[in-house]
């Protein structure tokens, strides 16, 4: 009988990602994928989305035009009611059973997609995973066995937690049918969002996505203005096929 030994990888992507003042200048990121799962046109000329929400004010700068396809192996919800006799948003505290005020972000920026591709969705390696996602969190386990032969810096380019806010309610709607197991194609922009509350003018912070496909961890995940998102029939997807680092 021989005996096994299995060691288990965790790999992480934490968004908490809202600053209270500018820490570091723009830094243009490289998002290099053999896979074609991420297609990325970094922008030179400023566009500028903005959005209102429950008393705030949201300026969103885009910094690349961004394309991710991917499976998608977590969802998180923030559940939100807006009660317009007090005028502001409350979520339900499933604790206590009491409705609370928000993190204002949440109302910008409702739902997270955990992603993976390449390799990862390849039937022979995905069994060997275990996905699960918290508060603008997302965690990877994997078990080494002989004969997997994905290195911890594969798995972390090919793994991503994704903000998501939406352009519209039609679309926000559209995320909402995607279930976890879906093939989905989201299309859209890499932003930085800038808040402020309309009644004084007082400064939120700001909120950035990573532009670098190599960083794990904390300010790790990809905050995405989505302009469209479609879920792929299973059969369309050959994308580990053409990926043939490990």
């Amino acid at each position: 009988m021989a005996l096994v030994i299995i060691s288990l990888l965790i790999i992480g992507s934490c968004g908490l990602e809202y600053l209270l003042s500018p820490i570091v200048p723009d830094v243009i990121g490289i998002i290099n994928d053999p896979t074609g799962a991420q297609q990325v046109t970094f922008l030179f000329n400023r566009k500028e989305f903005t959005k209102e929400i429950a008393g705030y004010n949201f300026t969103i700068i885009a910094k690349a035009k961004y394309t991710l396809t991917g499976k998608v192996v977590a969802i998180d919800e923030y559940d939100l009611e807006f009660d317009s006799l007090k005028g502001q948003a409350e979520f339900m505290d499933e604790t206590t059973g009491s409705m609370n005020p928000p993190n204002v972000w949440d109302l910008l920026i409702p739902m997270d997609f955990t992603i993976v591709w390449g390799k990862i969705i390849d039937p022979y390696y995905y069994k060997y995973f275990e996905f699960g996602h918290g508060y603008r969190c997302s965690e990877a386990k994997w078990r080494y066995e002989p004969g997997n032969d994905l290195s911890k810096n594969y798995i972390i380019k090919h793994h991503s937690n994704n903000h998501l806010l939406f352009a519209n309610e039609s679309i926000h709607n559209d995320a909402k049918k995607v279930e976890v197991g879906d093939i989905v194609v989201i299309e859209g922009h890499l932003v930085y969002v800038y808040a402020n509350r309309i009644s004084d003018g007082a400064e939120l912070g700001e909120w950035r996505s990573s532009i670098n496909r190599y960083d794990p961890g904390y300010r790790a995940c990809e905050t995405i203005y989505v302009e469209k998102i479609t879920v792929l029939d299973i059969k369309d997807l050959n994308l580990y096929h053409k990926d043939q680092s490990v």
